[in-house]
C-alpha cells in the first residue's frame, strides 16, 4: 500500500494512475479503442491503490461473493425485466416485490439494494430505475449465461481449496476430475462437457461465448487495428460457386458470423461460408438467428474434416478447452483438408503474455483449470502445439490486439 502523500490522503500511487487514466482518456477521444480497456484497468487500480488492506478484504471476501447468488435471484424473480419494462420509470421495492410474487424484504434487504445500486440506478430511498446493465440482464442471453455460471463456475470456485487440499496440492491432468465436478458429485464420472450435456445447459456456454463478445472487438475488424482479412484471405480466394471460403470449426450457434458480415460485406466474400458443430447443437439453430448465407453442418472435429481446402479454417475458443493431446488430434484434421501455399488455419484464441495479462484474461485462465483441467496458453507453448512435427504446419503470425483480449493465431501448411 503505497504511503499517504503529503498528509493529505492522496496516495502517490494514486496520483501516478490518475495521470494514466488522463492519458488514456486522451488516447480514446483521439481514437484508440483499445485505450478503453486500459481506462478499465486503471479505474481498478486507482480503487486498489487508495483501499486499506481491510477495506480490499471485504470487498473481495464479501462483496464479490455475494453478487452472483443476488444476481441469480433478481433474475429469477425478473426483477431486470420489469425495470427494463417500466422504460426508465422507477419502481419501489414494493411494486418490484408485488410484480415478482416475492417477499418485500427481498427487495429491500441491503444485499439487494447493493445489487439494484450497481445494476440499477436508485432514484430515490427505495425506488429503482433500470440501467444499460440491468437491461443487458433481461436478455435471454445473459439469462442463459446466469444458467451456466451460477450452478457450476461459483460453486466449483468456492470449493477449489478443499478440491486441491484432498488431492496434495497437484494440478489436475484428468478432464473428468477437475474442480467442476467437485461440488456436484460427479468426480470421474464425466467431463464438463459431459455434465453440460446432461443439464441442457450447452444453451449456457453459448451465451456465455455471445457475451464475451459483446462490445469486444472482432477478429475480422480492420478498422480497429486487428487481422488484415482483405490483404490476407480475400484478395487470392478461389471465387467459383462451390470453393469455401471460410468454415467455422465448432463454431457454436454461429455467433461469429454475424460480426464477420457487419465487417465484411456478404457481396464482398468470395466462397461458401461453412458453420460446423456437433449434430445436436446444429440442431438448436433457428433460422432467424443465422445468416441465411451460412451453411450449416454437423460434425465432430475429433473426425476427418469434410470440407477440403478452404481458404481458411477458424477456430475460436476451441483448442484452449482441451490438453495438448486432444488439440494434436483436432489440428491433424484440419491440417489434412488444408491445401499448401492457399489455406490458412485461424485460431482466435488467448495468448497469455509473460508479463501484465488482462484480469479478464487471468480468471479465463484460472477457469480453463477449473472446467477443463487446461490453462491458456503462452505465446512459446502455442508456437510448440501448433508446429509439431507429426501435424505439419507453422505458425506464419500472431496478431496481438491487447492485453485484454484474445489474439489471432495464423497458420499454415508447412
Amino acid at each position: 500500500m503505497a504511503q499517504v502523500n503529503n498528509g493529505i490522503g492522496i496516495h502517490d500511487e494514486a496520483s501516478d494512475v490518475l495521470q494514466s487514466l488522463n492519458k488514456n482518456a486522451e488516447a480514446l477521444r483521439a481514437g484508440n479503442k483499445q485505450a478503453r480497456d486500459a481506462m478499465v484497468s486503471d479505474c481498478f487500480r486507482l480503487v486498489a491503490s487508495l483501499e486499506t488492506p481491510g477495506e480490499a478484504f471485504m470487498r473481495i471476501m464479501w462483496t464479490h461473493s455475494i453478487y452472483p447468488p443476488v444476481i441469480r435471484l433478481a433474475s429469477d424473480l425478473k426483477v431486470f425485466d420489469l425495470l427494463k419494462d417500466a422504460e426508465g420509470a422507477s419502481k419501489s421495492s414494493v411494486e418490484l416485490a408485488k410484480a415478482a410474487g416475492a417477499d418485500v424484504r427481498l427487495m429491500s434487504a441491503p444485499p439487494q439494494v447493493s445489487i439494484l445500486g450497481i445494476t440499477d440506478k436508485e432514484t430515490d430511498a427505495d425506488s429503482f430505475a433500470s440501467t444499460e446493465f440491468a437491461n443487458a440482464m433481461a436478455d435471454q442471453t445473459y439469462k442463459n449465461t446466469l444458467g451456466l455460471m451460477t450452478p457450476y463456475a461459483a460453486s466449483a470456485n468456492l470449493t477449489t481449496p478443499e478440491y486441491f487440499k484432498k488431492r496434495d496440492y497437484r494440478w489436475p491432468e484428468d478432464p473428468m476430475d477437475t474442480p467442476v465436478q467437485y461440488p456436484t458429485g460427479d468426480s470421474g464420472k464425466m467431463s464438463f462437457f459431459d455434465m453440460m450435456k446432461r443439464d441442457d445447459q450447452f444453451k449456457g456456454l453459448e451465451g456465455l461465448m455471445k457475451v464475451w463478445l459483446n462490445g469486444r472487438p472482432h477478429w475480422s475488424d480492420e478498422g480497429a487495428g486487428f487481422y488484415p482479412i482483405r490483404k490476407r484471405l480475400i484478395e487470392g480466394a478461389d471465387k467459383s460457386p462451390d470453393a469455401a471460403f471460410l468454415v467455422d470449426v465448432g463454431g457454436g450457434h454461429g455467433q461469429d458470423f454475424p460480426r464477420l458480415l457487419a465487417n465484411v460485406p456478404e457481396t464482398d466474400i468470395p466462397g461458401r461460408l461453412v458453420l460446423q458443430d456437433q449434430p445436436h447443437v446444429i440442431a438448436e439453430i433457428t433460422e432467424s438467428s443465422l445468416p441465411a448465407s451460412v451453411e450449416k453442418m454437423g460434425y465432430d472435429f475429433f473426425t476427418p474434416q469434410p470440407i477440403q481446402g478452404a481458404r481458411a479454417y477458424f477456430m475460436h475458443n476451441i483448442l484452449h478447452n482441451h490438453t495438448d493431446d486432444k488439440c494434436k488430434l483436432i489440428l491433424k484434421q484440419v491440417a489434412r483438408a488444408m491445401k499448401k501455399g492457399y489455406s490458412k488455419l485461424l485460431v482466435w484464441d488467448v495468448v497469455m503474455p509473460d508479463q501484465g495479462a488482462g484480469t479478464n484474461v487471468c480468471c479465463l485462465d484460472w477457469e480453463m483449470l477449473t472446467f477443463y483441467a487446461t490453462s491458456e496458453r503462452t505465446e512459446t507453448e502455442w508456437r510448440k502445439l501448433l508446429q509439431d512435427p507429426e501435424i505439419g504446419l507453422k505458425v506464419t503470425d500472431i496478431v496481438h490486439y491487447s492485453r485484454y483480449d484474445q489474439d489471432l493465431i495464423e497458420v499454415e501448411l508447412a
